[in-house]
């Protein structure tokens, strides 16, 4: 998983997951391919920076 151009990034696991219902919810078990919580940050602080930028050089 990897943030590009804003874009976060998923790639195809190498082991198939168990999917199954619990109740009404689907539930995915997989092995953790990276950090979720720094791929946002990093695609949060992105954004903010482009914010920034666009309210300094309004159109």
């Amino acid at each position: 998983m990897a943030v590009q151009d804003g874009k976060l990034i998923l790639e195809p696991l190498s082991q198939e997951s168990k999917v199954y219902h619990s109740g009404t919810s689907l539930v995915v078990e997989s092995e953790p391919t990276g950090n979720l919580e720094t791929a946002l940050d990093n695609l949060r602080e992105e954004r903010i920076k482009e914010f920034i930028t666009s309210s300094e050089n309004p159109v």
